[in-house]
């Protein structure tokens, strides 16, 4: 039997959020998500790693930390997010551009495939993006929680799909 957690991650400029989702739509939970500080490679702090590819993914990574130790008996956990940097992260399950977002990744990784949870990012539109009001300080509403599930159920699906026939037959 899958037990699957759907988890919604944004991030903005002081913090990112995590967004749990009901199957009917509605916000279960939310956190809120600081930025932690960063050791300076060679005595400087690197661009890359203050861009808001590295705030999504790191929003992203926590979604997943926070659903796997407060969720018991997950089999997978699926991450929405509105960055394709991050998404690729994530299925990738490795960072070339960040050591420390890569570190943190790895032992996410290891964590995960002890207690046999399996996780996974999906592209969201920003629009569709239900922890997007999260993360700008404003209440969540239904209706992005039942767009967001729409994009995670069946177009991610479908657009996979797509991409996977695609690359079969070339």
């Amino acid at each position: 039997q899958e037990n699957v957690r759907v988890v919604a991650s944004d991030a903005m400029n002081e913090k990112g959020a995590v967004v749990w989702v009901r199957p009917d739509g509605t916000e279960e939970n939310f956190s809120l998500v600081e930025y932690e500080s960063i050791k300076p490679s060679k005595g400087i702090l690197r661009r890359k790693e203050l861009s808001i590819n590295w705030k999504e993914t790191f929003t992203a990574i926590r979604a997943i930390e926070l659903t796997a130790t407060s969720s018991p008996a997950l089999t997978h956990i699926r991450v929405g997010v509105d960055n394709t940097s991050a998404v690729s992260v994530i299925n990738r399950g490795s960072i070339t551009w960040c050591p420390t977002l890569d570190s943190r990744l790895t032992k996410l990784r290891e964590f995960l495939d002890r207690k046999k949870i399996t996780f996974s990012a999906h592209y969201v539109p920003g629009v569709d993006q239900v922890a997007d009001e999260r993360s700008r300080g404003k209440a969540s509403t239904q209706e992005k929680g039942k767009a967001f599930l729409r994009c995670m159920d069946y177009i991610v699906p479908s657009l996979w799909e797509r991409i996977t026939k695609k690359s079969r037959s070339e």
